[in-house]
């Protein structure tokens, strides 16, 4: 996909081109944002872009035989990692072997190599500090497209060696044009982004990950309570059970309890015009807490026992 193709993030699509037209496009960028909101997106079209023999005015031409090649997953100058949905961690030697050993040869079509790594705070101990040599002297030709949920967890040395593009959720009308664009009718995809808290992947998953609204609004409102935190557990055991996926059990619970904080998200910012507006801006903030313990790997249940403590 081409950055002129992309829903959204104008300000920093049009930051991006300007970069990439006066090739000044830093060898190291974070694309931090919450899941679903296009940040693999926006790194694999930059990717493209770094990498067409015709771009235009920063952006690919999506037509010269670079293009077709990164279209079809074949470019042999890009490598990506798995996105955060296939695995749950970013291994040392994963790190070693595609990244920090691919880096230094020398490119096969032209005169740059590319690196996407998704949700990079999957990194752990020794993978970040393989990251990290890298990045400090990162090689001739050889650009790093990260990306995060939660850059503030990366090591402070990563996040001072790349320049970090921050992204806003997307809004409904956008989301929408994505879904419409994926086959969706129009009753369907107006219905899915409204539920979907900006997040396109919200959207495609909110048919099967319907969300316990009224036990977390209890616990979000009236505090800690053994039964609702039960009955979201359940809900969440029996929306996994109904989803087709290669990911383990726990991933999926992160996955799915990740949508629904979106979708609660959306609910507590149209309470922010009702009668007690301090009391849904607290809410807020804690559940975009949970969201960040969640990106850690807090275990499930104590990040959903999280909603209803203050």
């Amino acid at each position: 996909m081409r950055l002129c193709e992309i829903q959204g993030h104008v300000a920093a699509i049009h930051i991006l081109r300007r970069l990439l037209a006066a090739g000044r496009l830093p060898a190291a960028l974070i694309f931090a944002g919450s899941p679903g909101i296009g940040r693999r997106t926006l790194a694999m079209a930059v990717g493209q872009s770094l990498l067409c023999r015709e771009p235009c005015d920063g952006d690919a031409c999506g037509a010269c035989e670079s293009c077709r090649l990164i279209a079809g997953g074949n470019h042999p100058d890009l490598e990506a990692l798995p996105p955060d949905t296939v695995a749950a961690h970013i291994d040392v030697r994963t790190v070693r072997d595609e990244i920090v050993a691919r880096a230094s040869e020398s490119p096969l079509m032209g005169q740059r190599r590319v690196f996407v790594l998704p949700a990079v705070e999957r990194l752990r101990g020794p993978a970040a500090n393989a990251l990290l040599k890298v990045l400090e002297e990162p090689p001739a030709g050889a650009h790093f497209l990260l990306t995060s949920g939660y850059v503030e967890g990366l090591l402070p040395t990563i996040r001072s060696r790349s320049q970090i593009i921050r992204l806003q959720p997307l809004d409904r009308a956008e989301v929408e044009k994505v879904l419409l664009q994926r086959g969706l009718d129009i009753d369907a995809a107006r219905r899915q982004a409204a539920m979907a808290g900006g997040s396109v992947r919200g959207a495609l998953d909110a048919a099967s990950a319907a969300v316990p609204m009224d036990a977390l609004l209890a616990l979000v409102y009236r505090g800690f309570n053994a039964r609702q935190v039960h009955t979201v557990l359940v809900a969440l055991e029996e929306s996994c059970a109904e989803r087709a996926s290669d990911a383990t059990p726990a991933q999926q619970q992160r996955q799915v309890l990740g949508l629904w904080f979106e979708a609660l998200l959306q609910r507590l910012r149209a309470d922010l015009r009702g009668s007690a507006p301090m009391v849904a801006a607290s809410a807020i903030e804690r559940v975009r807490r949970l969201q960040r313990d969640l990106a850690i790997y807090l275990p499930v249940r104590l990040v959903v026992e999280g909603v209803g403590l203050s």
